[in-house]
């Protein structure tokens, strides 16, 4: 028992721990403090959150009543609201030992620990659902802690939290679908609205997304399923109630009156350019302001999503469901109203698209499904997947002098990691090297 608890407490950590070394040396390499002289407050963490940072210290050491206390603010209203979208994350308490001049440093550390819970609650959630097991589950947890969205989201930190609750709110929701306890979903749904109101609604819409999945997987006792789960994500809501019910009244006085109110049904871009997202290094800072959505989670595991329709061992209403969801999803990356659906109603300004992390995760999944170690294609599947790859990676070479965030070195990158993939996985187990047929 010891040794079989010591393996998964070795396997978690080894998840934390790979993308903090990695993203911890190349801040290292970037001369990030404590490494040199430069910082990560730059953008809007430099010009706001870390004044956000410095009160939140201040108000825990000193005065810790104000926390959830209204007061006034510059031209009239209360910080209730702005306390819950800032600074409501328990892991800013990892700031406390950092003052001032040194906050910079804190902030550093505070980013490495999200990568590092990413990384390990992905993988805590395939090994719960027997999935994947250590050295392939590694390759998964560390795919989705550094996934593009994270990368190009990380001076975003009030956001980042999300990318290590979501695992643990879908492994509650699936405990919660197959007949056990509700408590462990909607104890961290709770804890995502509390944590950050905004984020949480983007997890919800998904949640009911993967609720529908799960349910196509299973067919049985739909009904009473359907009421567990309506019943237990009211419940969170509820629980939540003494900061979310505020902060709702406290947007409706303020940016809540931003609200969209007319809809067009129109896209925003051509949808076509989404499909450079799949290539390493996609983004620049042309893309804050507006762009596509950062959907990079590498080439095995866009692959592995595709071959799920074909292998996965669901059932065919499953994998139909899985197919709408998928559809659902991008098309909000693009159609207007799906858009603002996603995002409280308002239009982002800059970083676009910022639910899609949502589907970074659910590629990554239907990937960790499919790619099991005795999986190997046909040549049915190779033909098809060539087609796919050809089609999309043409579009790319004929387009790349309209898409500002590629070069065509990129594009063969991308093009090569898509090669190799379909190579390797189109080889019988014994043909392989040790280390991948593990």
């Amino acid at each position: 028992m010891f040794k079989k608890h010591f393996h998964i407490n070795s396997t978690l950590l080894i998840a934390f721990f790979i993308p903090v070394i990695i993203m911890g040396g190349y801040f290292a390499y970037r001369q990030m403090a404590p490494f040199g002289q430069s910082s990560l407050l730059t953008v809007d963490l430099g010009q706001q959150y870390v004044d956000f940072f410095a009160y939140f210290r201040n108000i825990v050491l000193h005065h810790p009543s104000s926390l959830l206390y209204s007061f006034s603010k510059g031209l009239g209203g209360e910080m209730l609201g702005t306390n819950a979208y800032y600074l409501f994350s328990p892991l800013n308490l990892l700031l406390l030992p950092f003052p001032g001049k040194y906050l910079s440093t804190g902030i550093l550390i505070l980013v490495l620990v999200k990568y590092g819970l990413a990384g390990l609650t992905f993988c805590w959630l395939l090994q719960r659902q027997n999935l994947q097991t250590p050295p392939r589950v590694w390759a998964f947890s560390t795919a989705y802690a550094l996934m593009g969205w994270m990368v190009a989201n990380q001076l975003n930190i009030l956001w980042l939290d999300v990318l290590f609750i979501l695992p643990l709110v879908i492994d509650g929701l699936i405990q919660l679908t197959n007949g056990g306890s509700p408590w462990r979903y909607v104890g961290w749904l709770t804890f995502a609205i509390i944590d950050n109101y905004y984020m949480a609604w983007m997890l919800a819409i998904f949640t009911a997304l993967f609720f529908c999945w799960t349910i196509a997987r299973n067919n049985t006792q739909w009904l009473q399923k359907y009421y567990r789960f309506i019943t237990y994500s009211i419940t969170s809501a509820l629980l939540s109630a003494f900061i979310l019910f505020p902060t709702i009244f406290a947007l409706t006085q303020s940016k809540g009156t931003y609200t969209e109110q007319k809809i067009k049904w129109v896209a925003e871009y051509n949808p076509l350019k989404i499909i450079a997202k799949f290539v390493p290094g996609s983004f620049n800072f042309g893309q804050m302001p507006s762009g596509q959505p950062n959907i990079y989670v590498g080439m095995v595991m866009v692959i592995g999503a595709l071959l799920y329709f074909r292998y996965a061992k669901d059932r065919w209403p499953a994998k139909i469901v899985a197919a709408a969801i998928t559809v659902f999803i991008v098309c909000s990356f693009f159609i207007q109203p799906l858009d603002l659906l996603w995002h409280l109603g308002q239009f982002p300004v800059w970083y676009p698209s910022r639910f899609s992390f949502v589907f970074s995760f659910w590629l990554i999944y239907l990937a960790a499904i499919t790619l099991q170690p005795e999986l190997t294609i046909d040549r049915w599947a190779i033909g098809i997947l060539i087609v796919i790859i050809g089609g999309c990676f043409t579009y790319l070479f004929l387009n790349q002098s309209h898409i500002s965030y590629i070069d065509n070195s990129q594009v063969m990158i991308g093009l090569g990691f898509a090669l190799i993939t379909i190579i390797l996985l189109s080889l019988h187990r014994y043909q392989l090297p040790r280390l991948i047929d593990t």
